[in-house]
């Protein structure tokens, strides 16, 4: 029927795309600067727990958002959950049996940062031209997850580099940790490359077959009023 076909998609014109890149990242920066502690502290436990399935060798001991000054940063509280060998020599969680001294390793996050790939991933979402209120829907729908992956990936994995780092600077600077690595990658542009392609997963998804079908569901309680009429 000819009421089903979805029109032929264009892209955008470079000016336009840009002016709403430019509204998009405005709006989504001022959110996410306003209730970024609202959006990240919630995500506190899941972090502690994924940081102690990534580096079984530490414990967190704590997790919170703390002022520092002019800005706010996600503390962590760590030890060793047990005697480590490492680089030639046992190394021993503070406090052992009273023989080491009391202590702890510490990894601070800023809080802007956390957002920063979920900020670019929404912009994306934002600005690109969506043919049907419905796609818009369907796709912040589909970003919500999305986001909640990001900060699964970069959070946790961040912390665990940063307590593997502090070995290694100590004990052993030529070597390198895995976490360590994948760390970099993040902050060296993978972070901002895997935003991008989350963003585009939602983008296309949402403009798919299937649900540009679920868009065109006609809307039953109206037929059945129309047909009584």
């Amino acid at each position: 029927m000819a009421g089903s076909s979805t029109p032929p998609r264009t892209l955008p014109r470079l000016p336009e795309l840009a002016a709403r890149v430019l509204v998009a990242s405005i709006a989504v920066l001022v959110l996410l600067h306003a209730f970024r502690r609202p959006i990240v502290e919630p995500m506190i436990p899941v972090f502690r727990a994924a940081v102690r399935l990534l580096a079984t060798e530490f414990i967190i001991n704590s997790a919170e958002i703390v002022r520092e000054g002019p800005k706010e940063t996600l503390r962590f509280r760590a030890n060793l959950s047990m005697p480590l060998k490492f680089a030639g020599q046992t190394l021993y969680p503070f406090g052992w049996r009273g023989v080491v001294p009391q202590g702890g390793y510490q990894v601070r996050v800023d809080l802007g940062g956390v957002l920063q790939y979920c900020a670019l991933l929404l912009i994306l979402v934002l600005a690109w031209p969506a043919s049907h209120v419905k796609e818009f829907a369907i796709r912040l729908a589909l970003s919500l997850p999305l986001t909640a992956i990001l900060l699964l990936i970069d959070v946790p994995s961040t912390v665990a580099a940063e307590l593997w780092g502090v070995l290694h600077r100590e004990y052993d600077p030529g070597g390198f940790n895995g976490w360590m690595v994948w760390s970099r990658f993040l902050m060296g542009g993978g972070g901002l490359v895997i935003a991008c392609l989350m963003g585009t997963l939602a983008i296309a998804a949402a403009a798919s077959p299937h649900a540009a079908a679920v868009r065109r569901t006609p809307d039953t309680s109206s037929s059945a009023t129309q047909r009584s009429m």
